[in-house]
């Protein structure tokens, strides 16, 4: 028995390595699943699991972050699914043209996103359900307008002091754009530590401000002082800021 024992611990340890954890013996297993499923249906694509074994490699791949290699397998089940004479709506669209839509969105295809929905409310424009699909379409495309990081905000407008302002003739400086409705009440909370921070910039010309204790304050306080005056090269590296709270 204990050759047997003392082999099987040798056999353990060439598996897996001493500097693995639970995560990554995961991941490397998974890897290896989906690298199977994939040569099996490159090699068996007419096979009657064939469909299953695509939808395996999907999820193996959503698993891995590795969306961008699973757009394209999406797209053609929507190719298939759609060219279907009866295909269930639910399926179609909670499996397929939803999950498809967020990815295009998260991995930066904005313009292949919009095109992908204006294909399929196409494709639907004589179901007797058009009405309720196009108002489905219209809320998966309203993500498409959201502004992702590094896109430029193009606002140009007159302020209440008859000045004209122009984001884009504030290049190099430092902008805090803070949208907010008097209509709620945890915006409206910041319009006094808002105002402060103009202030403080108009006297001292500097983006920084006094500390202030807690609620919005505090938050504006510390966004602000994020970028110190003077730091270019810390503002140039800056590409995000946390968004406030309404």
């Amino acid at each position: 028995m204990k050759p047997f024992l003392i082999g099987l611990a040798a056999l353990a340890a060439a598996g897996v390595g001493a500097a693995e954890n639970a995560e990554s013996i995961i991941k490397r297993f998974d890897s290896q699943k989906l690298a199977a499923l994939q040569q099996y249906v490159q090699a068996h694509p007419d096979a009657p699991d064939a469909a299953d074994a695509t939808d395996a490699v999907i999820a193996g791949l959503l698993e891995l972050d590795r969306e961008n290699e699973a757009v394209p397998l999406l797209a053609k089940k929507y190719d298939r699914l759609s060219a279907q004479k009866e295909v269930p709506l639910p399926l179609l669209f909670g499996e397929v043209i939803a999950p498809l839509a967020q990815l295009y969105a998260r991995t930066g295809q904005r313009a292949a996103g919009e095109a992908f929905l204006n294909r399929v409310k196409k494709d639907f424009a004589a179901h007797e359900q058009a009405d309720q699909l196009t108002a489905v379409l219209a809320q998966l495309q309203s993500q498409f307008s959201v502004p992702q990081l590094g896109d430029r905000l193009e606002i140009k407008f007159t302020a209440t002091d008859k000045r004209e302002v122009d984001l884009a003739a504030l290049k190099g400086k430092v902008v805090l754009v803070d949208f907010w409705a008097s209509s709620i009440q945890r915006a409206a909370t910041r319009r006094p530590a808002g105002n402060q921070i103009h202030r403080h910039r108009q006297t001292r010309g500097g983006p920084r401000c006094p500390e202030r204790q807690g609620g919005a304050g505090g938050f504006l306080g510390q966004l602000v002082r994020a970028v110190p005056r003077g730091d270019a090269e810390r503002h140039q590296r800056l590409r995000e800021v946390p968004r406030p709270g309404i």
